[in-house]
């Protein structure tokens, strides 16, 4: 009877032993089969932020031919002759504006509102003169009227006041000519006062001034508190300057001594003497522009500076300024362009 349980046990264990076992070859449902995919990886998207519009570019008061060079988030100046549009008192065409705006709509606008319409004028053969006091309302809607149409980030009330009307009239479109004294500097900032405290509606800088350092016009214009946002002027250099590097920054020190309003330089460029062809305008001088501008980006955040505008973007041939001659790329466009789309990789 003993043996009979000792194999009853052995029995019983043996069959718990085998139903474990047999779990393993149950018969049941085919697995699933899982085809070969092609695995799919994920990487976090790198977003490089674009610089702020501190670096911009004159396109003077023509847009094609030249809205292809330009960088992303570039300050765009546009050059808009008050005579041209308002020849006759109180009618505007916009015809060739809006036609040349639409190009660069997308983009930080710095227009530049100068030269007076005959009607206006205080010199009758100068469109660079001054206007005549009465005539101070007809240019204030005037501005009001570009501010409303055209949307853009800045205003600059004149281009070189600061000249005196000696020169033939026929190159009163690039100049300012209010003159170039102290009394001059005063009515020309009681001039830009009228306009700032009538808009308020976008930032204005005045002067684009020619000569900060040789006369006494600056100390004038800031002596009538015109009220802008920025004092503009301009600052060239090039094989003609020796050490011209730092002239831009000489001339906002002494800006700077007279003014704490942030300064704007709405032109500035890197020239070489002749605007023809010429064996000094080639390699060596282009490489020393794009060096020039380089510098100024490296260094305009030690000065009371908010803001830098070559001269020019594209094919416009004065003593070889522009960053594209005749279409091509020129080095200096190199280092305008990567400063505002700037490339993560070597």
């Amino acid at each position: 009877m003993k043996y009979m349980r000792i194999v009853l046990l052995i029995l019983v264990m043996a069959l718990i032993l085998a139903g474990c076992r047999g779990r393993d070859t149950i018969i049941g449902p085919a697995p699933i089969s899982i085809p070969d995919v092609e695995k799919i990886y994920y990487f976090p998207i790198l977003l490089f932020p674009q610089r702020d519009s501190h670096l911009g570019v004159d396109i003077w008061n023509r847009s094609v031919n030249k809205v292809q060079y330009l960088a992303n988030n570039s300050i765009v100046k546009y050059v808009l002759m008050w005579n041209d549009v308002e020849a006759v008192q109180g009618i505007y065409d916009w015809t060739y504006v809006d036609t040349q705006m639409a190009l660069v709509k997308d983009y930080p606008l710095l227009i530049n509102i100068k030269n007076t319409p005959e009607w206006a004028r205080r010199l009758p053969l100068y469109s660079c003169s001054s206007p005549r006091e009465e005539y101070w309302d007809n240019f204030l809607w005037f501005v009001d009227s570009v501010v409303q149409r055209y949307s853009p980030r800045y205003i600059e009330i004149w281009n070189e006041p600061d000249v005196s009307p000696t020169f033939d009239p026929d190159w009163s479109i690039y100049f300012g000519c209010w003159g170039n004294l102290y009394s001059d500097g005063q009515y020309f900032g009681k001039f830009v006062k009228y306009i700032t405290d009538n808009i308020a509606s976008v930032e204005i800088m005045a002067g684009g001034f020619s000569n900060v350092r040789w006369n006494d016009f600056l100390g004038g214009f800031l002596s009538s508190n015109p009220g802008v946002d920025y004092v503009s002027f301009h600052q060239y250099a090039g094989l003609e300057f020796p050490g011209s590097f730092d002239y831009i920054f000489t001339s906002s020190e002494y800006v700077s001594t007279l003014t704490d309003i942030p300064q704007f330089i709405t032109e500035t460029s890197y020239t070489c003497p002749t605007s023809g062809p010429n064996p000094l305008c080639e390699d060596e001088f282009e490489q020393a522009q794009a060096d020039y501008l380089q510098y100024i980006l490296d260094n305009y955040g030690d000065y009371n500076i908010s803001g830098i505008v070559w001269f020019m973007l594209a094919n416009n041939g004065w003593v070889h300024s522009d960053l594209v001659e005749s279409n091509v790329k020129k080095p200096v466009w190199y280092i305008y362009k990567n400063e505002l789309e700037p490339n993560p990789y070597p």
